[in-house]
């Protein structure tokens, strides 16, 4: 897809909106007016320039001089916008090392209350019990998710026979590092044994 036929202004407009949500967003953006992030998402032509100003983004497509660069695919970077930052194992960031981590802190910190932005159109009771509902069905994924994992990794260990347990990785980390230290000594061993 060329960056060119992308609708920037409404992705700016929605990003500076959710911004604008926290009430701290000027401190959070401190660290990183005047400064400009390249994003480099798979399937476009040309990375897109993500410029950080006082309380506010703005986005166009002269990435030119960059201070950082982040490259992922589209999922990749709004799991990890969505994880506040977090788990960005397929989010590879480079250049300078503290427009990196404070563009990591902008989405780790940024505090958007959902619920007072519903509440002006529903009204505080209204948007509490939409709020209980959406983080009781985050809690029930998250424990669905983790008991889940927990019932795999037992079902792959113990009745499939299809992974080591605990104990035997032990013992086997243990066995290489026997090993390791014996072939250290023969090297030693050797090396004495050439210069005699």
């Amino acid at each position: 897809m060329e960056t060119a036929t992308l609708p920037l202004k409404p992705l700016e407009f929605a990003l500076n909106r959710a911004l604008a949500m926290d009430p701290d967003v000027r401190r959070r953006l401190q660290p990183l007016v005047g400064r400009c992030l390249a994003i480099e998402l798979s399937g476009l032509a040309a990375p897109l320039a993500l410029h950080f100003e006082q309380d506010s983004v703005r986005l166009d497509t002269h990435a030119e001089g960059a201070d950082a660069h982040l490259r992922a695919s589209p999922a990749a970077l709004l799991g990890f916008v969505l994880r506040r930052g977090e788990g960005g194992a397929q989010v590879d960031f480079r250049g300078d090392v503290a427009v990196v981590q404070a563009v990591k802190h902008l989405f780790m910190e940024l505090d958007i209350d959902l619920e007072e932005q519903v509440s002006r159109f529903t009204g505080d009771v209204v948007a509490h019990q939409i709020g209980s509902l959406a983080r009781g069905g985050l809690d029930w994924l998250a424990r669905t998710r983790n008991s889940f994992e927990r019932n795999l990794g037992e079902y792959l260990t113990e009745e499939a026979d299809q992974l080591a347990t605990r104990a035997e990785i032990e013992s086997f980390l243990s066995d290489v590092d026997r090993l390791r230290q014996a072939a250290d000594r023969f090297e030693a061993r050797l090396r004495t044994l050439e210069r005699s």
